[in-house]
């Protein structure tokens, strides 16, 4: 009675060792008497048990079969026990593992007993393997791998026009996408030569990404889902869309290059030939805007962020960790040098259309294409209508007053009442203790 014990979990899916899956329960009894809580675990029906060993409980097998691909999955997880004890003003904490692997793709006709049994052998020892591992470190070595692949990072800022595509959305579409994709550069046990492939399909980058901007909405790209294949739906159309608009390197390097493919297509970003051009229209850069950490190669990461100046017009301000160089649309201004401080390059636009910013390495390389660079016409991005400002920031199309003109007003209308207040107060009492004099309220009425 009037006591309690506090239970916290954590369920995560290894970055780093793809068959893993953990489970971590702590649980915190502040009372004045030990507490015995109960543990379950519910297996599906679907799933036929094999043998067991000290360590695990039984390996559970399941054969799929679906579109005419035959799948056989084994797993086996930590033996979970009835009731653990947790002692008064004590915490403890517990570790359960389990280990899931499978064989696709499996051949028609071939043993299945056979293949079920190396799976079942790999499962045992690669699970043996894991138990002598400490919780603390495995999840230090599944953070710092998102911190690799967080390298990069998009943010735009809110929204508040109706379907505007803000954030979060995109966060939990990018979560998605890595979450489903290995990373050969980044997993343990992959071979010597499985991460030189990685790496060499990375530096592949010529021509990704070519079309318009992912942000776009409507799309099919920002389709919310409601179950899992439909998750896994979206998943695929964003694999499609990557692959199809020339990122196929950038995704044969696994989740790290799906990360750097994923943000260069939400800024309408292509590598061409030596230099990097952003051709998102100007006419979309409502918001502001900022890419930080982008790899124009292994060593060398840029920063680009598009503002709103006080009249309404974009503008870039970009930095790099080693020296580039860089240019506004046509590059008719002559290469300007980029280092860690932030620059401004005007955003332009051109007629015909044509790219708004170009970043390379070479200096010369930058003069050299504004030879290539065809147009009849250059000049600054126009300014974008109040009213379309005014929907993204306030909801509406009217516009809003900065907050110190509501603080300011509101402190007026305070003093004001106060003073109106005092002032009738002050009337009240000073009528209330004058006395009446007949003769003196006789003179002021009398006609003269």
């Amino acid at each position: 009675k009037d006591q309690c014990v506090c239970t916290t979990q954590r369920v995560y899916a290894h970055r780093r060792r793809p068959h893993l899956l953990i489970q971590e329960l702590q649980a915190t009894n502040p009372s004045n008497s030990d507490v015995e809580i109960e543990l379950s675990v519910k297996i599906s029906e679907y799933w036929t048990q094999g043998k067991s060993n000290s360590l695990t409980d039984p390996v559970y097998t399941r054969y799929f079969e679906s579109d005419g691909a035959h799948t056989l999955a084994a797993v086996a997880c930590t033996k979970i026990p009835e009731t653990v004890t947790v002692e008064q003003k004590h915490e403890i904490s517990l570790l359960f593992l389990c280990v899931i692997n499978y064989i696709s793709s499996l051949l028609v006709g071939k043993n299945k007993n056979a293949e079920l049994r190396l799976l079942n052998e790999g499962i045992t020892k690669e699970f043996a393997d894991y138990s002598l591992l400490d919780g603390t470190l495995l999840y230090r070595e599944h953070s710092a791998a998102w911190q690799k692949l967080n390298t990069i990072t998009f943010d735009i800022s809110k929204s508040l026009a109706p379907n505007a595509l803000n954030a979060d959305e995109i966060n939990a579409a990018r979560y998605v996408l890595l979450s489903n994709t290995r990373d050969p550069l980044l997993e343990i046990g992959i071979s010597i030569e499985q991460k030189a492939a990685a790496a060499e399909s990375r530096r592949i980058i010529d021509m990704c990404y070519t079309g318009h901007s992912t942000l776009l909405v409507p799309s099919r790209l920002w389709r919310k889902s409601d179950n899992v294949n439909e998750v896994i739906e979206t998943m695929d159309i964003w694999l499609l869309t990557l692959e199809k608009r020339g990122c196929s390197g950038l995704l044969k390097a696994g989740a790290s290059g799906l990360a750097e493919a994923f943000v260069l297509s939400l800024l309408a970003s292509k590598f061409s030939h030596g230099h990097l051009e952003v051709d998102i229209d100007p006419a979309d850069l409502l918001r502001e805007i900022t890419v930080k950490n982008l790899s124009y190669s292994p060593d060398t990461k840029i920063s680009i962020s598009v503002h709103l100046s006080s009249s309404n017009r974009p503008y870039f301000m970009i930095s790099s960790n080693s020296q580039v160089f860089a240019c506004d649309a046509a590059c008719l201004n002559y290469p300007i040098a980029i280092g860690r401080s932030n620059v401004h390059i005007p955003i332009k636009i051109t007629k015909p259309a044509t790219p708004i910013l170009y970043i390379s390495h070479n200096k010369n390389h930058l003069e050299q294409l504004r030879g290539t660079i065809h147009v009849v016409e250059v000049m600054d991005a126009p300014a974008h209508e109040l009213g379309l400002i005014a929907l993204h920031r306030h909801g509406h199309r009217l516009g809003g007053l900065p907050i110190m003109f509501w603080l300011m007003l509101g402190a007026l209308m305070i003093v004001f009442h106060l003073f109106l207040f005092k002032l009738l107060y002050s009337e009240w009492k000073k009528g209330d203790t004058m006395p009446y004099n007949y003769y003196l309220r006789q003179r002021y009425l009398r006609n003269h």
